[in-house]
């Protein structure tokens, strides 16, 4: 049998809400199924079945689920394992890794247990029934949870709702898991799909640039539905030979067709990024940052009117990158000249390849975020500064002066 073009990977951690939106989309796949230039493989976890992983075959004949043991699908060493059997099993010329999660996340008694596991000194579960209803829920690691609940006093943990740190944290996880699947194969991931909420962000990209050569992620949360996998697997299958860039922009605007076809009022966005262009887009961000840090403190105030007019997302920690450059570079202000450069690195045939948004609630926003606390109001996150994008640049150094904790 010749080598396939494509594995494309699906891992679908439903053991939440949305378990019955997992399996619609099994069933989408199925549409298609697996064919010589393209194998669908998923690995499936649910509140209604035990864990398994197959080879998705149209219609769902001939298909050979191998059962697994109960297993924690929010483990990063689960994904690597999941993507280390479908490359031994399926192997092709190239990659894709989908992580499916979008719904209303951790259910509370499952955060109870993460806690209870951490045993902090002062723990109690009306503690836990209060995160359970913040943008904690949302992260998607298991161990970005285990930090939290970690910390020794409840004071602590609660600032963690609000400034980001389970977003910091799940970036810092991703990077340890992409670097982990690149190593195995010898290569960077050709594609990485995040069909989970708020994960189109700079620090995100910055995080795993070496390890992935495409990356197709919302920065904003997702619709229960996620994303159309019959036309993903149908544009797989048209267009084998294609570039993995040009895949995920033809995923973004497969995304944005359905999106419009089913005239959904919610909110969504979608936004096809080029990893390798990063770098470059890092240093705009550089030379920004040097510019509003040499107006500091006076700038604090040009800074927040261009940034109240910003889209927000995670708790108002998240801000539209494209959308803040517009509101700096419309300033007759020392930043101007900055914003205005790295805005143009953030158009069309930039970093980013493709972007899609639908919704009042974020028109005009560009499709990728950048953290960015409200001053006086949200404290930086303290685990911000373990991403790569904070070690190594000068966004942190700006954010310290712009909060005022410099």
């Amino acid at each position: 049998m010749s080598t396939a073009e494509w594995t494309l990977m699906v891992y679908l951690a439903a053991n939440n809400s949305l378990s019955p939106n997992a399996f619609a989309d099994i069933d989408e796949l199925r549409r298609v199924g697996s064919t010589e230039a393209v194998n669908v493989v998923v690995m499936h976890d649910s509140l209604y079945e035990a864990p398994s992983r197959y080879r998705v075959e149209r219609g769902g004949a001939g298909e050979q689920a191998e059962s697994l043991p109960d297993l924690d699908t929010g483990d990063g060493a689960t994904i690597v394992d999941f993507v280390r059997w479908a490359v031994e099993r399926w192997p092709a010329r190239g990659y894709a890794l989908i992580l499916w999660s979008h719904g209303s996340g951790w259910d509370q008694a499952e955060m109870v247990n993460i806690a209870r596991a951490a045993a902090p000194p002062d723990f109690d579960i009306a503690e836990t029934a209060q995160r359970g209803e913040s943008p904690l829920r949302r992260v998607f690691f298991r161990s970005s949870l285990r930090r939290i609940a970690e910390l020794p006093t409840r004071s602590q943990r609660a600032v963690c709702v609000d400034d980001g740190s389970g977003h910091s944290l799940d970036t810092v996880e991703l990077g340890r898991v992409m670097a982990q699947i690149a190593l195995h194969l010898g290569r960077p991931l050709d594609l990485l799909g995040m069909d989970a909420c708020l994960m189109a962000n700079l620090e995100v990209v910055y995080e795993i640039r070496s390890s992935v050569r495409a990356l197709v992620a919302s920065e904003a949360p997702e619709p229960d539905s996620g994303w159309p996998y019959e036309p993903v697997l149908t544009l797989f299958n048209a267009a084998p030979a294609s570039e993995p860039i040009a895949l995920a922009a033809g995923i973004v605007r497969a995304f944005g067709v359905e999106a419009d076809r089913k005239r959904d009022k919610r909110a969504s966005t979608l936004v096809a990024v080029d990893p390798a262009r990063v770098d470059a887009l890092a240093t705009d961000i550089d030379a920004l940052a040097e510019a509003l840090l040499a107006g500091m403190p006076a700038a604090r105030q040009t800074s927040w009117a261009a940034h109240a007019k910003t889209s927000r997302f995670w708790g108002d920690t998240l801000a539209d990158l494209s959308q803040l450059c517009d509101r700096l570079s419309a300033k007759t202000s020392p930043p101007q000249k900055a914003a205005a450069a790295l805005r143009a690195e953030l158009a069309p045939g930039g970093a980013i390849s493709a972007s899609f948004a639908r919704g009042k609630d974020v028109a005009g926003v560009g499709g990728l975020s950048i953290y960015l606390p409200v001053p006086r109001k949200t404290p930086i996150s303290k685990f911000y500064a373990a991403t790569a994008f904070a070690r190594e640049r000068r966004w942190a150094a700006l954010i310290g002066a712009y909060v005022g904790e410099a």
